[in-house]
Order: C-alpha cells, then structure tokens, then sequence
C-alpha cells in the first residue's frame, strides 16, 4: 500500500484544517454522532486510495475488495480513542445498512464493514465528547464540518500519512546572523621590514693633537693655527 489515508467519522469539536500537518498522537477532534444519526462513536478506517468523494463507502463491495483498498487498523484502538472500551462493528463484520442488521450475503445493501467502530466506557453517548486522536504524521487533506449529516458521517477528518522522513513543514525562511567583524590587530612595521643590512656611520678617525704638533712637516709657525683648528674640530666631533 503504498499512500494511506485515515479516515474519522462521526466527530464533533474539530480542532483541525485542511493543510496542517498532525502527528501521530495529537488531538484532532471529540468523538460525536454523526450529527445525531448514531449513538456515539468513532468510525476509524485507513484507505489505500483518495476517494472521489470522501463519504464514499465500500457498500456492494466484496470482501477480497475491501481487503484489497483498505489497510487493517486493529491495533490502533487505544491511540485513536485513548478512552476505548469496545466495538461497535468491527473490521471486516458484515452489514446490512438497508435493514441495519446482521445478514448473510445477499442483502440489497451489503457491507463488509472496512474499519473500526470504537467506542468509550458506557452505552448509547456516554463517550460523546471523548477525546479522539490522529493514529498517524501526516497532512490533513480533508475536513466536513457543518449541520448536515452527511451521508452519515456527520463531520469528519481524513489524514494523508507522510514518514518522518517527508513531512512538509511550513517553509521558515532562516535568519542567518550577520557575521561579526572580526579585528585583527595591524602588526607593527618594522624598521627593517625587508631585512636591508643597514650602514653602520663610519666612525671618523680621531686625530691625536699632540702627534700632529710634533710633526716635522708642519711649519713651527703654523702650530698655533692648526693646534687651534683641530681643537675646534675635535670639539664638534664630540
């Protein structure tokens, strides 16, 4: 089977709209009576098919037919109805909706019933109000919720499963958060940022007064002068 749809009849209260999506668990409505047509109860089916209207029926159909369209819900009682008590019909019971009792096949309306019918503690609308719950995730592809019955149904849901893995969730568009600027301190240039070997200042040769003085080659009379000289010099080197 490759697409389910769950079906719940008979509800009162609804607490959900086409497009929502449910999960499994989750209340969706109140068990009801078809808009007084039943006692209450809660018709619970799962299709295999998306009917051509949704109050369609398996009436006239075989039982190899309904086996064949409808998954077996047994198993999920206590998840749709966390109340359940007991049946009404059950899955796969024939009936006879001409007559609405039990016949042998033949009957000018028969049904081989294709769900559960359940049930809270008590008889007749004791369990009117019980709270009922989605057997499955999945979107909600249709809703009856008016005054008429119905055909029967009075108001309904019908759920179209989807795994985990496909759920359509509603489109967020994701804020992403602006990016903090980051300050990166400025390295310090250095003086010799490329590694030039820097001149070392020649160092200027010291001259010795008193070796000058002494020389030959310098005239007597010119000592005064160049002691003078030099001392200047000497002094500005300083």
């Amino acid at each position: 089977m490759s697409k389910k749809y769950y079906r719940y009849g008979h509800l009162e209260g609804i607490k959900i709209k086409v497009g929502d999506i449910v999960k499994k668990n989750q209340m969706i409505a109140k068990n009801g009576t078809g808009n007084g047509q039943w006692y209450a109860h809660c018709h619970f089916d799962i299709l295999s098919y998306t009917p051509k209207k949704f109050t369609e029926y398996c009436i006239g159909k075989s039982k190899d037919w309904v086996k064949d369209n409808y998954a077996d819900p047994r198993g999920l009682e206590k998840i749709v109805m966390p109340t359940f008590h007991h049946y009404g019909l059950e899955w796969l019971e024939y009936w006879d909706y001409d007559s609405q009792s039990k016949k042998v096949a033949g009957a000018k309306s028969p049904c081989f019933h294709p769900g559960l019918d359940l049930n809270g503690k008590g008889s007749g609308n004791a369990d009117l109000n019980d709270p009922i719950h989605s057997a499955c995730d999945g979107v909600v592809v249709y809703v009856y919720s008016g005054t008429g019955k119905n055909e029967g149904w009075g108001d309904m849901v019908v759920v179209e499963e989807k795994k985990e893995e496909f759920i359509i969730s509603e489109k967020v568009e994701e804020v992403k958060p602006t990016p903090e600027k980051i300050e990166i301190a400025e390295k310090p240039i250095e003086n010799n940022p490329i590694g030039i070997e820097e001149e070392k200042p020649q160092e200027v040769e010291k001259i010795d007064i008193e070796e000058v003085i002494k020389s030959e080659v310098i005239p007597v009379n010119l000592k005064f002068i160049l002691e003078k000289i030099i001392g200047l010099f000497n002094k500005f080197l300083r």
